[in-house]
């Protein structure tokens, strides 16, 4: 999505500064000014929609969606993980409306991984009630890096548990 509004940036750029050679002097202070707020609009929903990296560290993943939310898991709460793509509608951290105790962590639709939980945790999510969820549905860039990454810590907490 990002793509394509990035593409109209560049058409409207060059479209906008053509026209404003064929206007009058009057109408291009008003057509300058229309540009310059339609480029800021547009390119403050790039900057929205931009997804912040997700974070994992030896006690806890971060699973964020871009200026709109994020949860933490503890390590030790992470049980699988595998990669599926699924697209589940809306933004943001929400409930996955088939499924009483899973969330999703995304910025759009479209989910890549799907991580189930050894014990539930306390989700808040913006709009509703708390979700105690032991299924996260989320998005990567690098769909099957991130599950190798996520798979490796997961067994690394397996073999200092029995240690």
């Amino acid at each position: 999505m990002r793509m394509i509004i990035w593409a109209f940036v560049g058409t409207d750029l060059v479209g906008g500064l053509l026209m404003d050679t064929r206007l009058p002097p009057v109408g291009r202070a008003i057509h300058l000014v229309w540009l310059f707020f339609s480029l800021t609009l547009t390119l403050g929903f790039c900057a929205m929609t931009a997804r912040a990296p997700h974070v994992l560290d030896s006690d806890a993943l971060r699973l964020r969606t871009g200026p709109l939310d994020a949860v933490t898991i503890p390590v030790s709460a992470l049980g699988s993980v595998r990669s599926v793509h699924r697209s589940i509608s809306g933004h943001g951290l929400r409930r996955v409306p088939d499924e009483e105790e899973a969330v999703v962590c995304s910025v759009g639709s479209t989910t890549h991984l799907v991580i189930d939980l050894k014990q539930p945790i306390l989700v808040r999510l913006r709009k509703g009630e708390p979700v105690l969820a032991k299924r996260l549905y989320t998005a990567a860039n690098e769909p099957a890096k991130a599950a190798h990454m996520l798979s490796s810590s997961i067994a690394e907490g397996a073999c200092m548990g029995r240690s």
